[in-house]
């Protein structure tokens, strides 16, 4: 492996809610309804990411939505503490702890160390991230980040550094739709909350895939199935937590 930082972005992953956000959930675009997104429209969006971040390279190969281990291949050091900001403008009431609670939990899962640094004014998938802080979390309109539209509630992607120690996320993002009319927190049972979303797009950032289990947090869709982490979705936070050692040549 080349030992020159090379940053490319992780395809923005995206989590479809159900159009008429009933408990029921659909694996597929032709199920009608609710709406979701293929696994091609899905692409599509990943490869349009790569272009809204000036940051980043558009080389390299971007990880599929899902893999058959349901992880990426890329981690960040977990012997280093990841901080994060969040710019709450738009979101709801409550809406700033519920995310560093879903932060918390990752955390527990992983042993890895968060901290919440404060607020900030940018908007993920439109500045960028904050160099502030190793994550930015924001709430964004379709209007302010296209890739948003239809039933995506939340985006998500890191930067990488390719070394010769492994492939390690240096900067994250998320972004979710504040339009989206979702039940508040973490409700678990029901029809779908945000909390549902939340922990997915942190799932994502921490280096998880999609996967094809419903009842997993992970599962490209949330509904009445997967309210909270899956004992699959544990175990891959596992395995890109502390348990996967400290990461030589870290380059954050």
């Amino acid at each position: 492996m080349n030992a020159k930082l090379r940053a490319l972005l992780l395809g923005a992953a995206v989590v479809a809610v159900p159009l008429s956000l009933t408990p029921a959930i659909q694996p597929s675009a032709t199920a009608r309804p609710p709406v979701t997104r293929s696994a091609e429209a899905q692409s599509s969006v990943v490869q349009m990411a790569v272009d809204s971040d000036p940051d980043a390279a558009t080389t390299g190969v971007i990880p599929p939505l899902r893999s058959s281990t349901g992880l990426y291949g890329v981690r960040w050091n977990p012997c280093k503490a990841i901080t994060y900001r969040v710019n709450s403008r738009g979101g709801y009431p409550g809406s700033l702890d519920h995310i560093r609670r879903a932060f918390r939990e990752v955390g527990a899962a992983t042993g890895v160390r968060f901290i919440y640094r404060g607020s900030t004014n940018y908007v993920s998938f439109r500045n960028g991230p904050d160099p502030r802080s190793d994550v930015t979390v924001s709430w964004a309109t379709p209007r302010q980040v296209p890739k948003l539209g239809g039933r995506v509630a939340g985006l998500a992607s890191t930067r990488i550094a390719s070394h010769v120690g492994g492939h390690e996320n240096i900067k994250g993002q998320i972004a979710l739709d504040r339009t989206e009319r979702l039940k508040r927190g973490f409700t678990g049972s029901g029809n779908t909350d945000w909390g549902q979303v939340i922990r997915h797009e942190i799932g994502h950032v921490m280096g998880l895939s999609h996967v094809d289990d419903r009842r997993q947090i992970m599962y490209p869709v949330v509904g009445s199935s997967n309210h909270n982490f899956g004992g699959g979705d544990l175990r891959r936070l596992y395995r890109v937590g502390r348990a996967a050692g400290c990461m030589a040549n870290s380059q954050r």
